[in-house]
Protein backbone atom coordinates (compact mmCIF):
# COMPACT_ATOMS: atom_id res chain seq x y z
CA UNK A 1 0.00 0.00 0.00
CA UNK A 2 1.19 3.41 -0.86
CA UNK A 3 1.80 5.84 2.22
CA UNK A 4 -1.85 7.14 3.21
CA UNK A 5 -2.50 9.18 6.01
CA UNK A 6 -6.19 8.50 7.84
CA UNK A 7 -7.60 11.37 8.85
CA UNK A 8 -10.42 11.11 11.68
CA UNK A 9 -12.86 13.77 13.31
CA UNK A 10 -13.39 12.76 16.63
CA UNK A 11 -15.97 13.92 19.34
CA UNK A 12 -17.00 11.54 22.69
CA UNK A 13 -16.42 8.28 20.30
CA UNK A 14 -15.08 6.02 22.77
CA UNK A 15 -17.60 3.70 21.50
CA UNK A 16 -16.22 3.72 17.97
CA UNK A 17 -12.66 4.75 17.93
CA UNK A 18 -11.46 1.21 18.76
CA UNK A 19 -13.06 -0.41 15.92
CA UNK A 20 -11.80 2.44 13.12
CA UNK A 21 -8.58 2.31 14.51
CA UNK A 22 -8.07 -1.60 14.38
CA UNK A 23 -9.32 -1.02 10.15
CA UNK A 24 -5.83 1.46 10.08
CA UNK A 25 -3.81 -0.10 11.68
CA UNK A 26 -1.89 -0.81 8.22
CA UNK A 27 -1.54 3.34 7.38
CA UNK A 28 1.31 4.89 7.36
CA UNK A 29 -0.09 7.80 9.19
CA UNK A 30 -3.69 8.20 11.74
CA UNK A 31 -4.75 11.97 12.14
CA UNK A 32 -7.36 12.07 14.91
CA UNK A 33 -8.74 15.94 15.43
CA UNK A 34 -10.55 16.19 18.16
CA UNK A 35 -13.37 18.77 18.86
CA UNK A 36 -12.91 18.35 23.28
CA UNK A 37 -13.92 14.86 24.03
CA UNK A 38 -14.49 14.44 27.27
CA UNK A 39 -14.96 10.73 27.09
CA UNK A 40 -11.59 8.18 26.51
CA UNK A 41 -11.98 8.58 22.96
CA UNK A 42 -8.22 10.00 23.34
CA UNK A 43 -6.89 7.90 26.09
CA UNK A 44 -7.83 5.09 23.97
CA UNK A 45 -6.62 6.54 20.63
CA UNK A 46 -2.97 7.10 22.67
CA UNK A 47 -2.54 3.28 23.15
CA UNK A 48 -2.43 2.81 19.00
CA UNK A 49 0.64 3.74 17.11
CA UNK A 50 1.49 5.99 14.00
CA UNK A 51 -1.58 7.65 15.68
CA UNK A 52 -1.24 11.77 15.59
CA UNK A 53 -3.82 13.54 17.75
CA UNK A 54 -4.75 17.25 17.72
CA UNK A 55 -8.06 19.30 19.27
CA UNK A 56 -9.57 22.30 17.72
CA UNK A 57 -12.74 23.48 18.39
CA UNK A 58 -15.51 22.93 16.32
CA UNK A 59 -17.08 25.29 14.37
CA UNK A 60 -18.20 23.39 11.27
CA UNK A 61 -18.01 19.89 10.07
CA UNK A 62 -15.84 20.48 6.69
CA UNK A 63 -13.63 23.09 8.07
CA UNK A 64 -13.15 20.36 10.80
CA UNK A 65 -12.43 17.67 7.80
CA UNK A 66 -10.48 20.31 5.82
CA UNK A 67 -8.16 21.11 8.66
CA UNK A 68 -7.11 17.42 9.41
CA UNK A 69 -6.72 16.63 5.85
CA UNK A 70 -4.37 19.66 6.38
CA UNK A 71 -2.30 18.17 8.82
CA UNK A 72 -1.38 15.20 6.81
CA UNK A 73 2.27 14.83 5.70
CA UNK A 74 0.99 11.63 2.44
CA UNK A 75 0.42 12.64 -0.58
CA UNK A 76 -2.54 10.04 -0.48
CA UNK A 77 -5.48 11.01 2.36
CA UNK A 78 -8.58 9.34 3.37
CA UNK A 79 -10.73 10.72 5.37
CA UNK A 80 -13.42 9.77 7.48
CA UNK A 81 -15.73 9.50 10.23
CA UNK A 82 -15.21 7.53 13.43
CA UNK A 83 -18.26 5.30 13.26
CA UNK A 84 -16.76 4.58 9.62
CA UNK A 85 -14.42 0.80 8.69
CA UNK A 86 -11.72 0.82 6.16
CA UNK A 87 -13.06 -2.87 4.91
CA UNK A 88 -10.11 -5.43 3.41
CA UNK A 89 -11.36 -5.15 -0.21
CA UNK A 90 -10.53 -0.80 0.33
CA UNK A 91 -7.12 -1.79 1.49
CA UNK A 92 -6.32 -4.12 -1.28
CA UNK A 93 -7.77 -1.44 -3.84
CA UNK A 94 -5.08 1.02 -2.65
CA UNK A 95 -2.48 -1.56 -3.95
CA UNK A 96 -3.40 -1.58 -7.54
CA UNK A 97 -1.41 0.18 -9.46
CA UNK A 98 -4.09 1.75 -11.84
CA UNK A 99 -5.09 2.94 -8.63
CA UNK A 100 -2.15 4.89 -7.61
CA UNK A 101 -1.21 5.94 -11.26
CA UNK A 102 -4.36 7.32 -12.95
CA UNK A 103 -6.68 8.63 -9.87
CA UNK A 104 -6.42 12.12 -8.36
CA UNK A 105 -9.16 12.13 -6.00
CA UNK A 106 -11.85 9.02 -4.75
CA UNK A 107 -15.10 10.32 -3.07
CA UNK A 108 -16.81 7.45 -1.68
CA UNK A 109 -20.70 7.44 0.11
Amino acid sequence: MPPISACVITLNEEDNIRRILDSLVSFSEIIILDSGSIDNTLTIATTYKNVKIYTRPFDNYINQKNHCISLSSNRWVISLDADERVSPSLKNGFNKEPFIKNIGHLFLQ
